[in-house]
């Protein structure tokens, strides 16, 4: 292994989410041929097939790189080959597909890995394998079942450089692949398990067959004897299967007595290298563990003799099965059939075959992280092994007693670790960017290129970066034992307080901070509510839901008329019953407590969503909005301020989502849309879109953010945050903004914070070229400009004389 260090001890958080928020967003997502119709109708996929750009030559990843607090992002699926001293690839569930090699860690001492899935075209790794005679030739099958639909088979043979779909002989293509694997001792022999069905490759990949002609769950060869394979299908109803001729022909074993039929929505298999006849299954449904069993004569010859013992007690009892729907693995000690491994929220072991159990932190076992994906053993170490889940990849040495053991991260350090972090929400303002993850929490970079940092963990939703110079950051925190879920917290330099907002009532919350009159807005179920930023005075109501429906989210404008206490706010709501928000209002806020509110009643179509607003830099009620909806609707929509709507959606109707908008500054032609494949950019108004994509890797953008140059200057930047590689950021060329505002105190820099004062000082400063953005008012100052400006106005009519 290269010699073992020992981690700090992963804090033994209590992370907990709710699979129906996972099961809406999978629901969201495209059917296998819809991705790949929308991967030719976008442009994508021809991208694709374009030469190959530099990696970073223009997108940039930020990060999180590596191990933060121990943890990076969902880890689906692993490998290791003998090649290189050994090698280890891993399957991120919405991040691709990545490589590190032994040798590379001998020459440097840290973990270097290496994405070789950038173009893969569908980022969603689990099922994958290497080829044994050729490591450049791989076979993946995406999807991560309750997590990231797939799309298919893909083939590459050139080490992940370019890669290929592969066809198969079924109408259509898998939505999840669970397993692939080679035949030990294979001289070209495939089984790929999916929720269509188990195929079989006999020429390494270039041909398959089906085999079981339903929905297999999972499959194990027999390591004693490559002929010998078991498999979990459902048929007519869930059973067990076994073949001995290479996964040509399956016979019925005796089945496990599960309860009631159809017992199985996930399952997975386990062999015991030494002792073949050692076969153990572990079944889950809805949600939970429903039965885990062990037979000791799985080979015998007759398969209506194979007879199963039920080993659940005390194993899954004992542990929180709850997330079983996604968090689901089993493995048994190659050398020893009596030690069993059971993987779902937490982790489990058994020494004795199943009839006592210990809970990770008890036994041998260290306490990784939460949501274990994939428990493995691999022939170069038989007390070493491996578990992949929610926060990574972690190994522990069984055979490991004293102060030195542990459970050991292998996630890599800040500059050559993985980087998989699945962000739902972000916010980027000046060179702090904040971030909110799937199961690891909220946090900071404070300065391009810095480490980041954990403010908190278990579920980051949104958060707010009020005072990037301060370090004043609001951010929601989700699930965490102990906790207060779905609450918002003010974090100001390093002192967190908790502000006792209500309940938002669902999984996750939006925030929007108002500047000008230094208050925070969120929403709880019905009611828009809204606190001080100094906290003088608790949560109030200020607004109650417009169309009498559950709101769904909150954003808001920054183009305020100063000193008329006018705000706008951007309202989505629920259908009742349904998984939809169509509905969009537009408020206005006159003073306190009066409110001028416009509906747009069936925003977006049937089955859609309001995934995103973006406001406009000009005129508070205008704004861009990001939509979900099936393929031919609208994704991309324009909202002028007199309320019309303005379709921008053009080649990206195809999609199933765009799920972000960022608006050029004054410049509404350019603009870039965030979705499943990665960014877009139109130069067009939205009459055209094309990938904006050298050096991002496909992957689901879910928050984008415009951060303006602060100093005067041409490079600013686009921040993209995406669910399942990190954040990256990419320098746009565009003119320098100055902001002038008449009525503004303080320090003055031209910042949006920090506005000039006079006309005159901003012509002073202005560099050749730059945008004097100037706030409704009347400026009576002489001047005689003398170099090329461009005058623009926000929030109303300016009139200059």
């Amino acid at each position: 292994m290269g010699g073992k260090r020992v981690p700090p001890r992963a804090p033994e958080v209590d992370f907990a989410e709710d699979p129906e928020r996972l099961i809406r967003k999978v629901g969201r997502m495209m059917e296998p041929e819809q991705y790949l119709r929308a991967l030719e109708e976008t442009g994508m996929g021809a991208y694709l097939r374009s030469a190959i750009q530099p990696r970073g030559s223009t997108w940039q990843l930020q990060g999180p790189v590596g191990e933060f607090n121990e943890f990076n992002g969902r880890v689906a699926g692993i490998r290791i080959t003998p090649a290189a001293g050994y090698t280890v690839y891993a399957g991120g569930s919405s991040g691709g597909l990545w490589k590190l090699t032994y040798d590379s860690y001998t020459s440097t001492g840290e973990l270097v890995w290496e994405s070789i899935g950038d173009r893969l075209p569908n980022p969603a790794v689990r099922a994958f394998d290497i080829d044994p005679a050729d490591e450049d030739h791989i076979l993946v099958g995406t999807g991560d079942r309750s997590r990231y639909g797939g799309s298919g088979l893909y083939e590459t043979e050139d080490g992940g450089l370019t890669w290929e779909q592969v066809s198969l002989p079924i109408s259509g293509n898998p939505y999840y692949f669970y397993k692939l694997a080679y035949q030990p001792g294979s001289g070209g022999r495939v089984l790929a398990a999916s929720d269509r069905c188990l195929f079989l490759s006999t020429d390494n990949g270039a041909t398959w067959s089906v085999v079981l002609s339903y929905a297999c769950y999972d499959f194990v060869w027999d390591p004693s004897n490559p002929q010998r394979a078991y498999a979990l299908s459902e048929r007519l109803d869930d059973g067990i299967y076994r073949s001995l001729d290479g996964g040509q022909s399956w016979v019925e074993l005796a089945q496990p007595p599960v309860p009631g039929p159809e017992p199985w929505e996930r399952a997975h298999i386990a062999i015991c290298r030494d002792d073949p006849g050692t076969v153990a299954m572990v079944g889950a449904k809805d949600k939970n563990i429903n039965g885990v069993y062990i037979t000791r004569n799985a080979d015998t010859a007759d398969p209506g003799a194979v007879s199963w013992t039920e080993i659940t007690a005390g194993g899954p009892q004992a542990i929180d099965v709850s997330q079983s729907s996604h968090a689901l693995a089993l493995a048994i000690k190659p050398d020893d059939p009596d030690w069993i491994f059971l993987g779902s929220k937490a982790l489990a072991e058994s020494t004795d075959g199943g009839a006592t159990w210990s809970i990770e932190g008890s036994g041998a076992l260290d306490h990784t992280h939460s949501d274990q994906t994939q428990l493995a053993f691999f022939p170069q170490w038989d007390d070493v092994i491996w578990m992949c889940n929610d926060g990574g990849i972690y190994w522990d040495d069984l055979a490991c007693s004293g102060p030195n053991c542990g459970a050991v991260t292998f996630i890599g350090n800040e500059d050559t670790g993985l980087a998989l972090s699945q962000i739902d929400y972000a916010d980027a303002d000046r060179d702090v960017i904040g971030i909110g993850l799937q199961d690891n929490g909220t946090l900071l970079q404070e300065g391009v290129g810095s480490s980041w940092w954990q403010i908190r963990a278990g579920d980051g939703v949104d958060l707010a970066i009020v005072d990037p110079e301060a370090g004043d950051i609001w951010y929601g925190h989700g699930y965490e034992s102990g906790d207060n879920p779905w609450h918002i917290y003010r974090e100001d330099a390093g002192s967190d307080t908790d502000t006792g907002n209500p309940h938002p009532g669902k999984w996750g919350l939006r925030m929007f901070y108002d500047m000008w009159s230094e208050i925070m807005f969120s929403f709880a179920i019905y009611d828009v509510i809204s606190i001080p930023e100094d906290l003088s005075s608790p949560w109030t109501t200020v607004l109650t839901s417009p169309t009498g429906d559950r709101i769904n989210q909150v954003w808001g404008s920054d183009v305020n008329w100063v000193g008329l206490d006018y705000r706008t706010l951007f309202l989505s709501y629920y259908v009742q019953g349904a998984d939809e928000t169509r509905d969009f209002s537009i408020c206005d806020n006159y003073g306190v407590g009066s409110w001028v509110v416009e509906t747009l009643t069936d925003l977006a179509p049937a089955g859609g969503y309001v995934m995103n607003v973006a406001p406009s830099y000009r005129w508070g009620r205008e704004c861009w909005v990001a939509l979900a909806s099936p393929a031919g609707s609208a994704k991309v929509l324009r909202i002028r301020p007199d309320y019309s709507v303005e379709d921008l959606t053009a080649n990206l109707a195809s999609l199933n989502a765009v799920n972000a908008i960022a608006v050029t500054p004054f410049n509404s032609d350019i603009l870039y849309a965030g979705t499943d494949f990665g960014v877009f950019r139109t130069t067009n108004g939205g009459q055209s879109w094309e990938p904006f994509q050298d050096g991002l890797p496909i992957v689901q953008v879910t928050d984008m953010e415009w951060v303006p140059n602060d100093s005067q200057g041409w490079s600013h930047r686009l921040v993209a945050s995406t669910y399942g590689r990190g954040v990256f950021s990419h320098t746009i060329t565009a003119p320098p903004i100055l902001y002038v505002m008449k009525d503004a105190t303080g320090s003055e820099d031209g910042s949006f914070e920090h506005p000039y004062q006079t006309l005159t000082a901003a012509i002073n400063a202005a560099p050749t070229g730059a945008i004097l953005a100037l706030l409704a008012d009347t400026f009576a100052e002489p001047q005689t400009i003398d170099k090329d400006l461009r005058l623009e106005t926000w929030a109303g009519t300016t009139l200059v004389r």
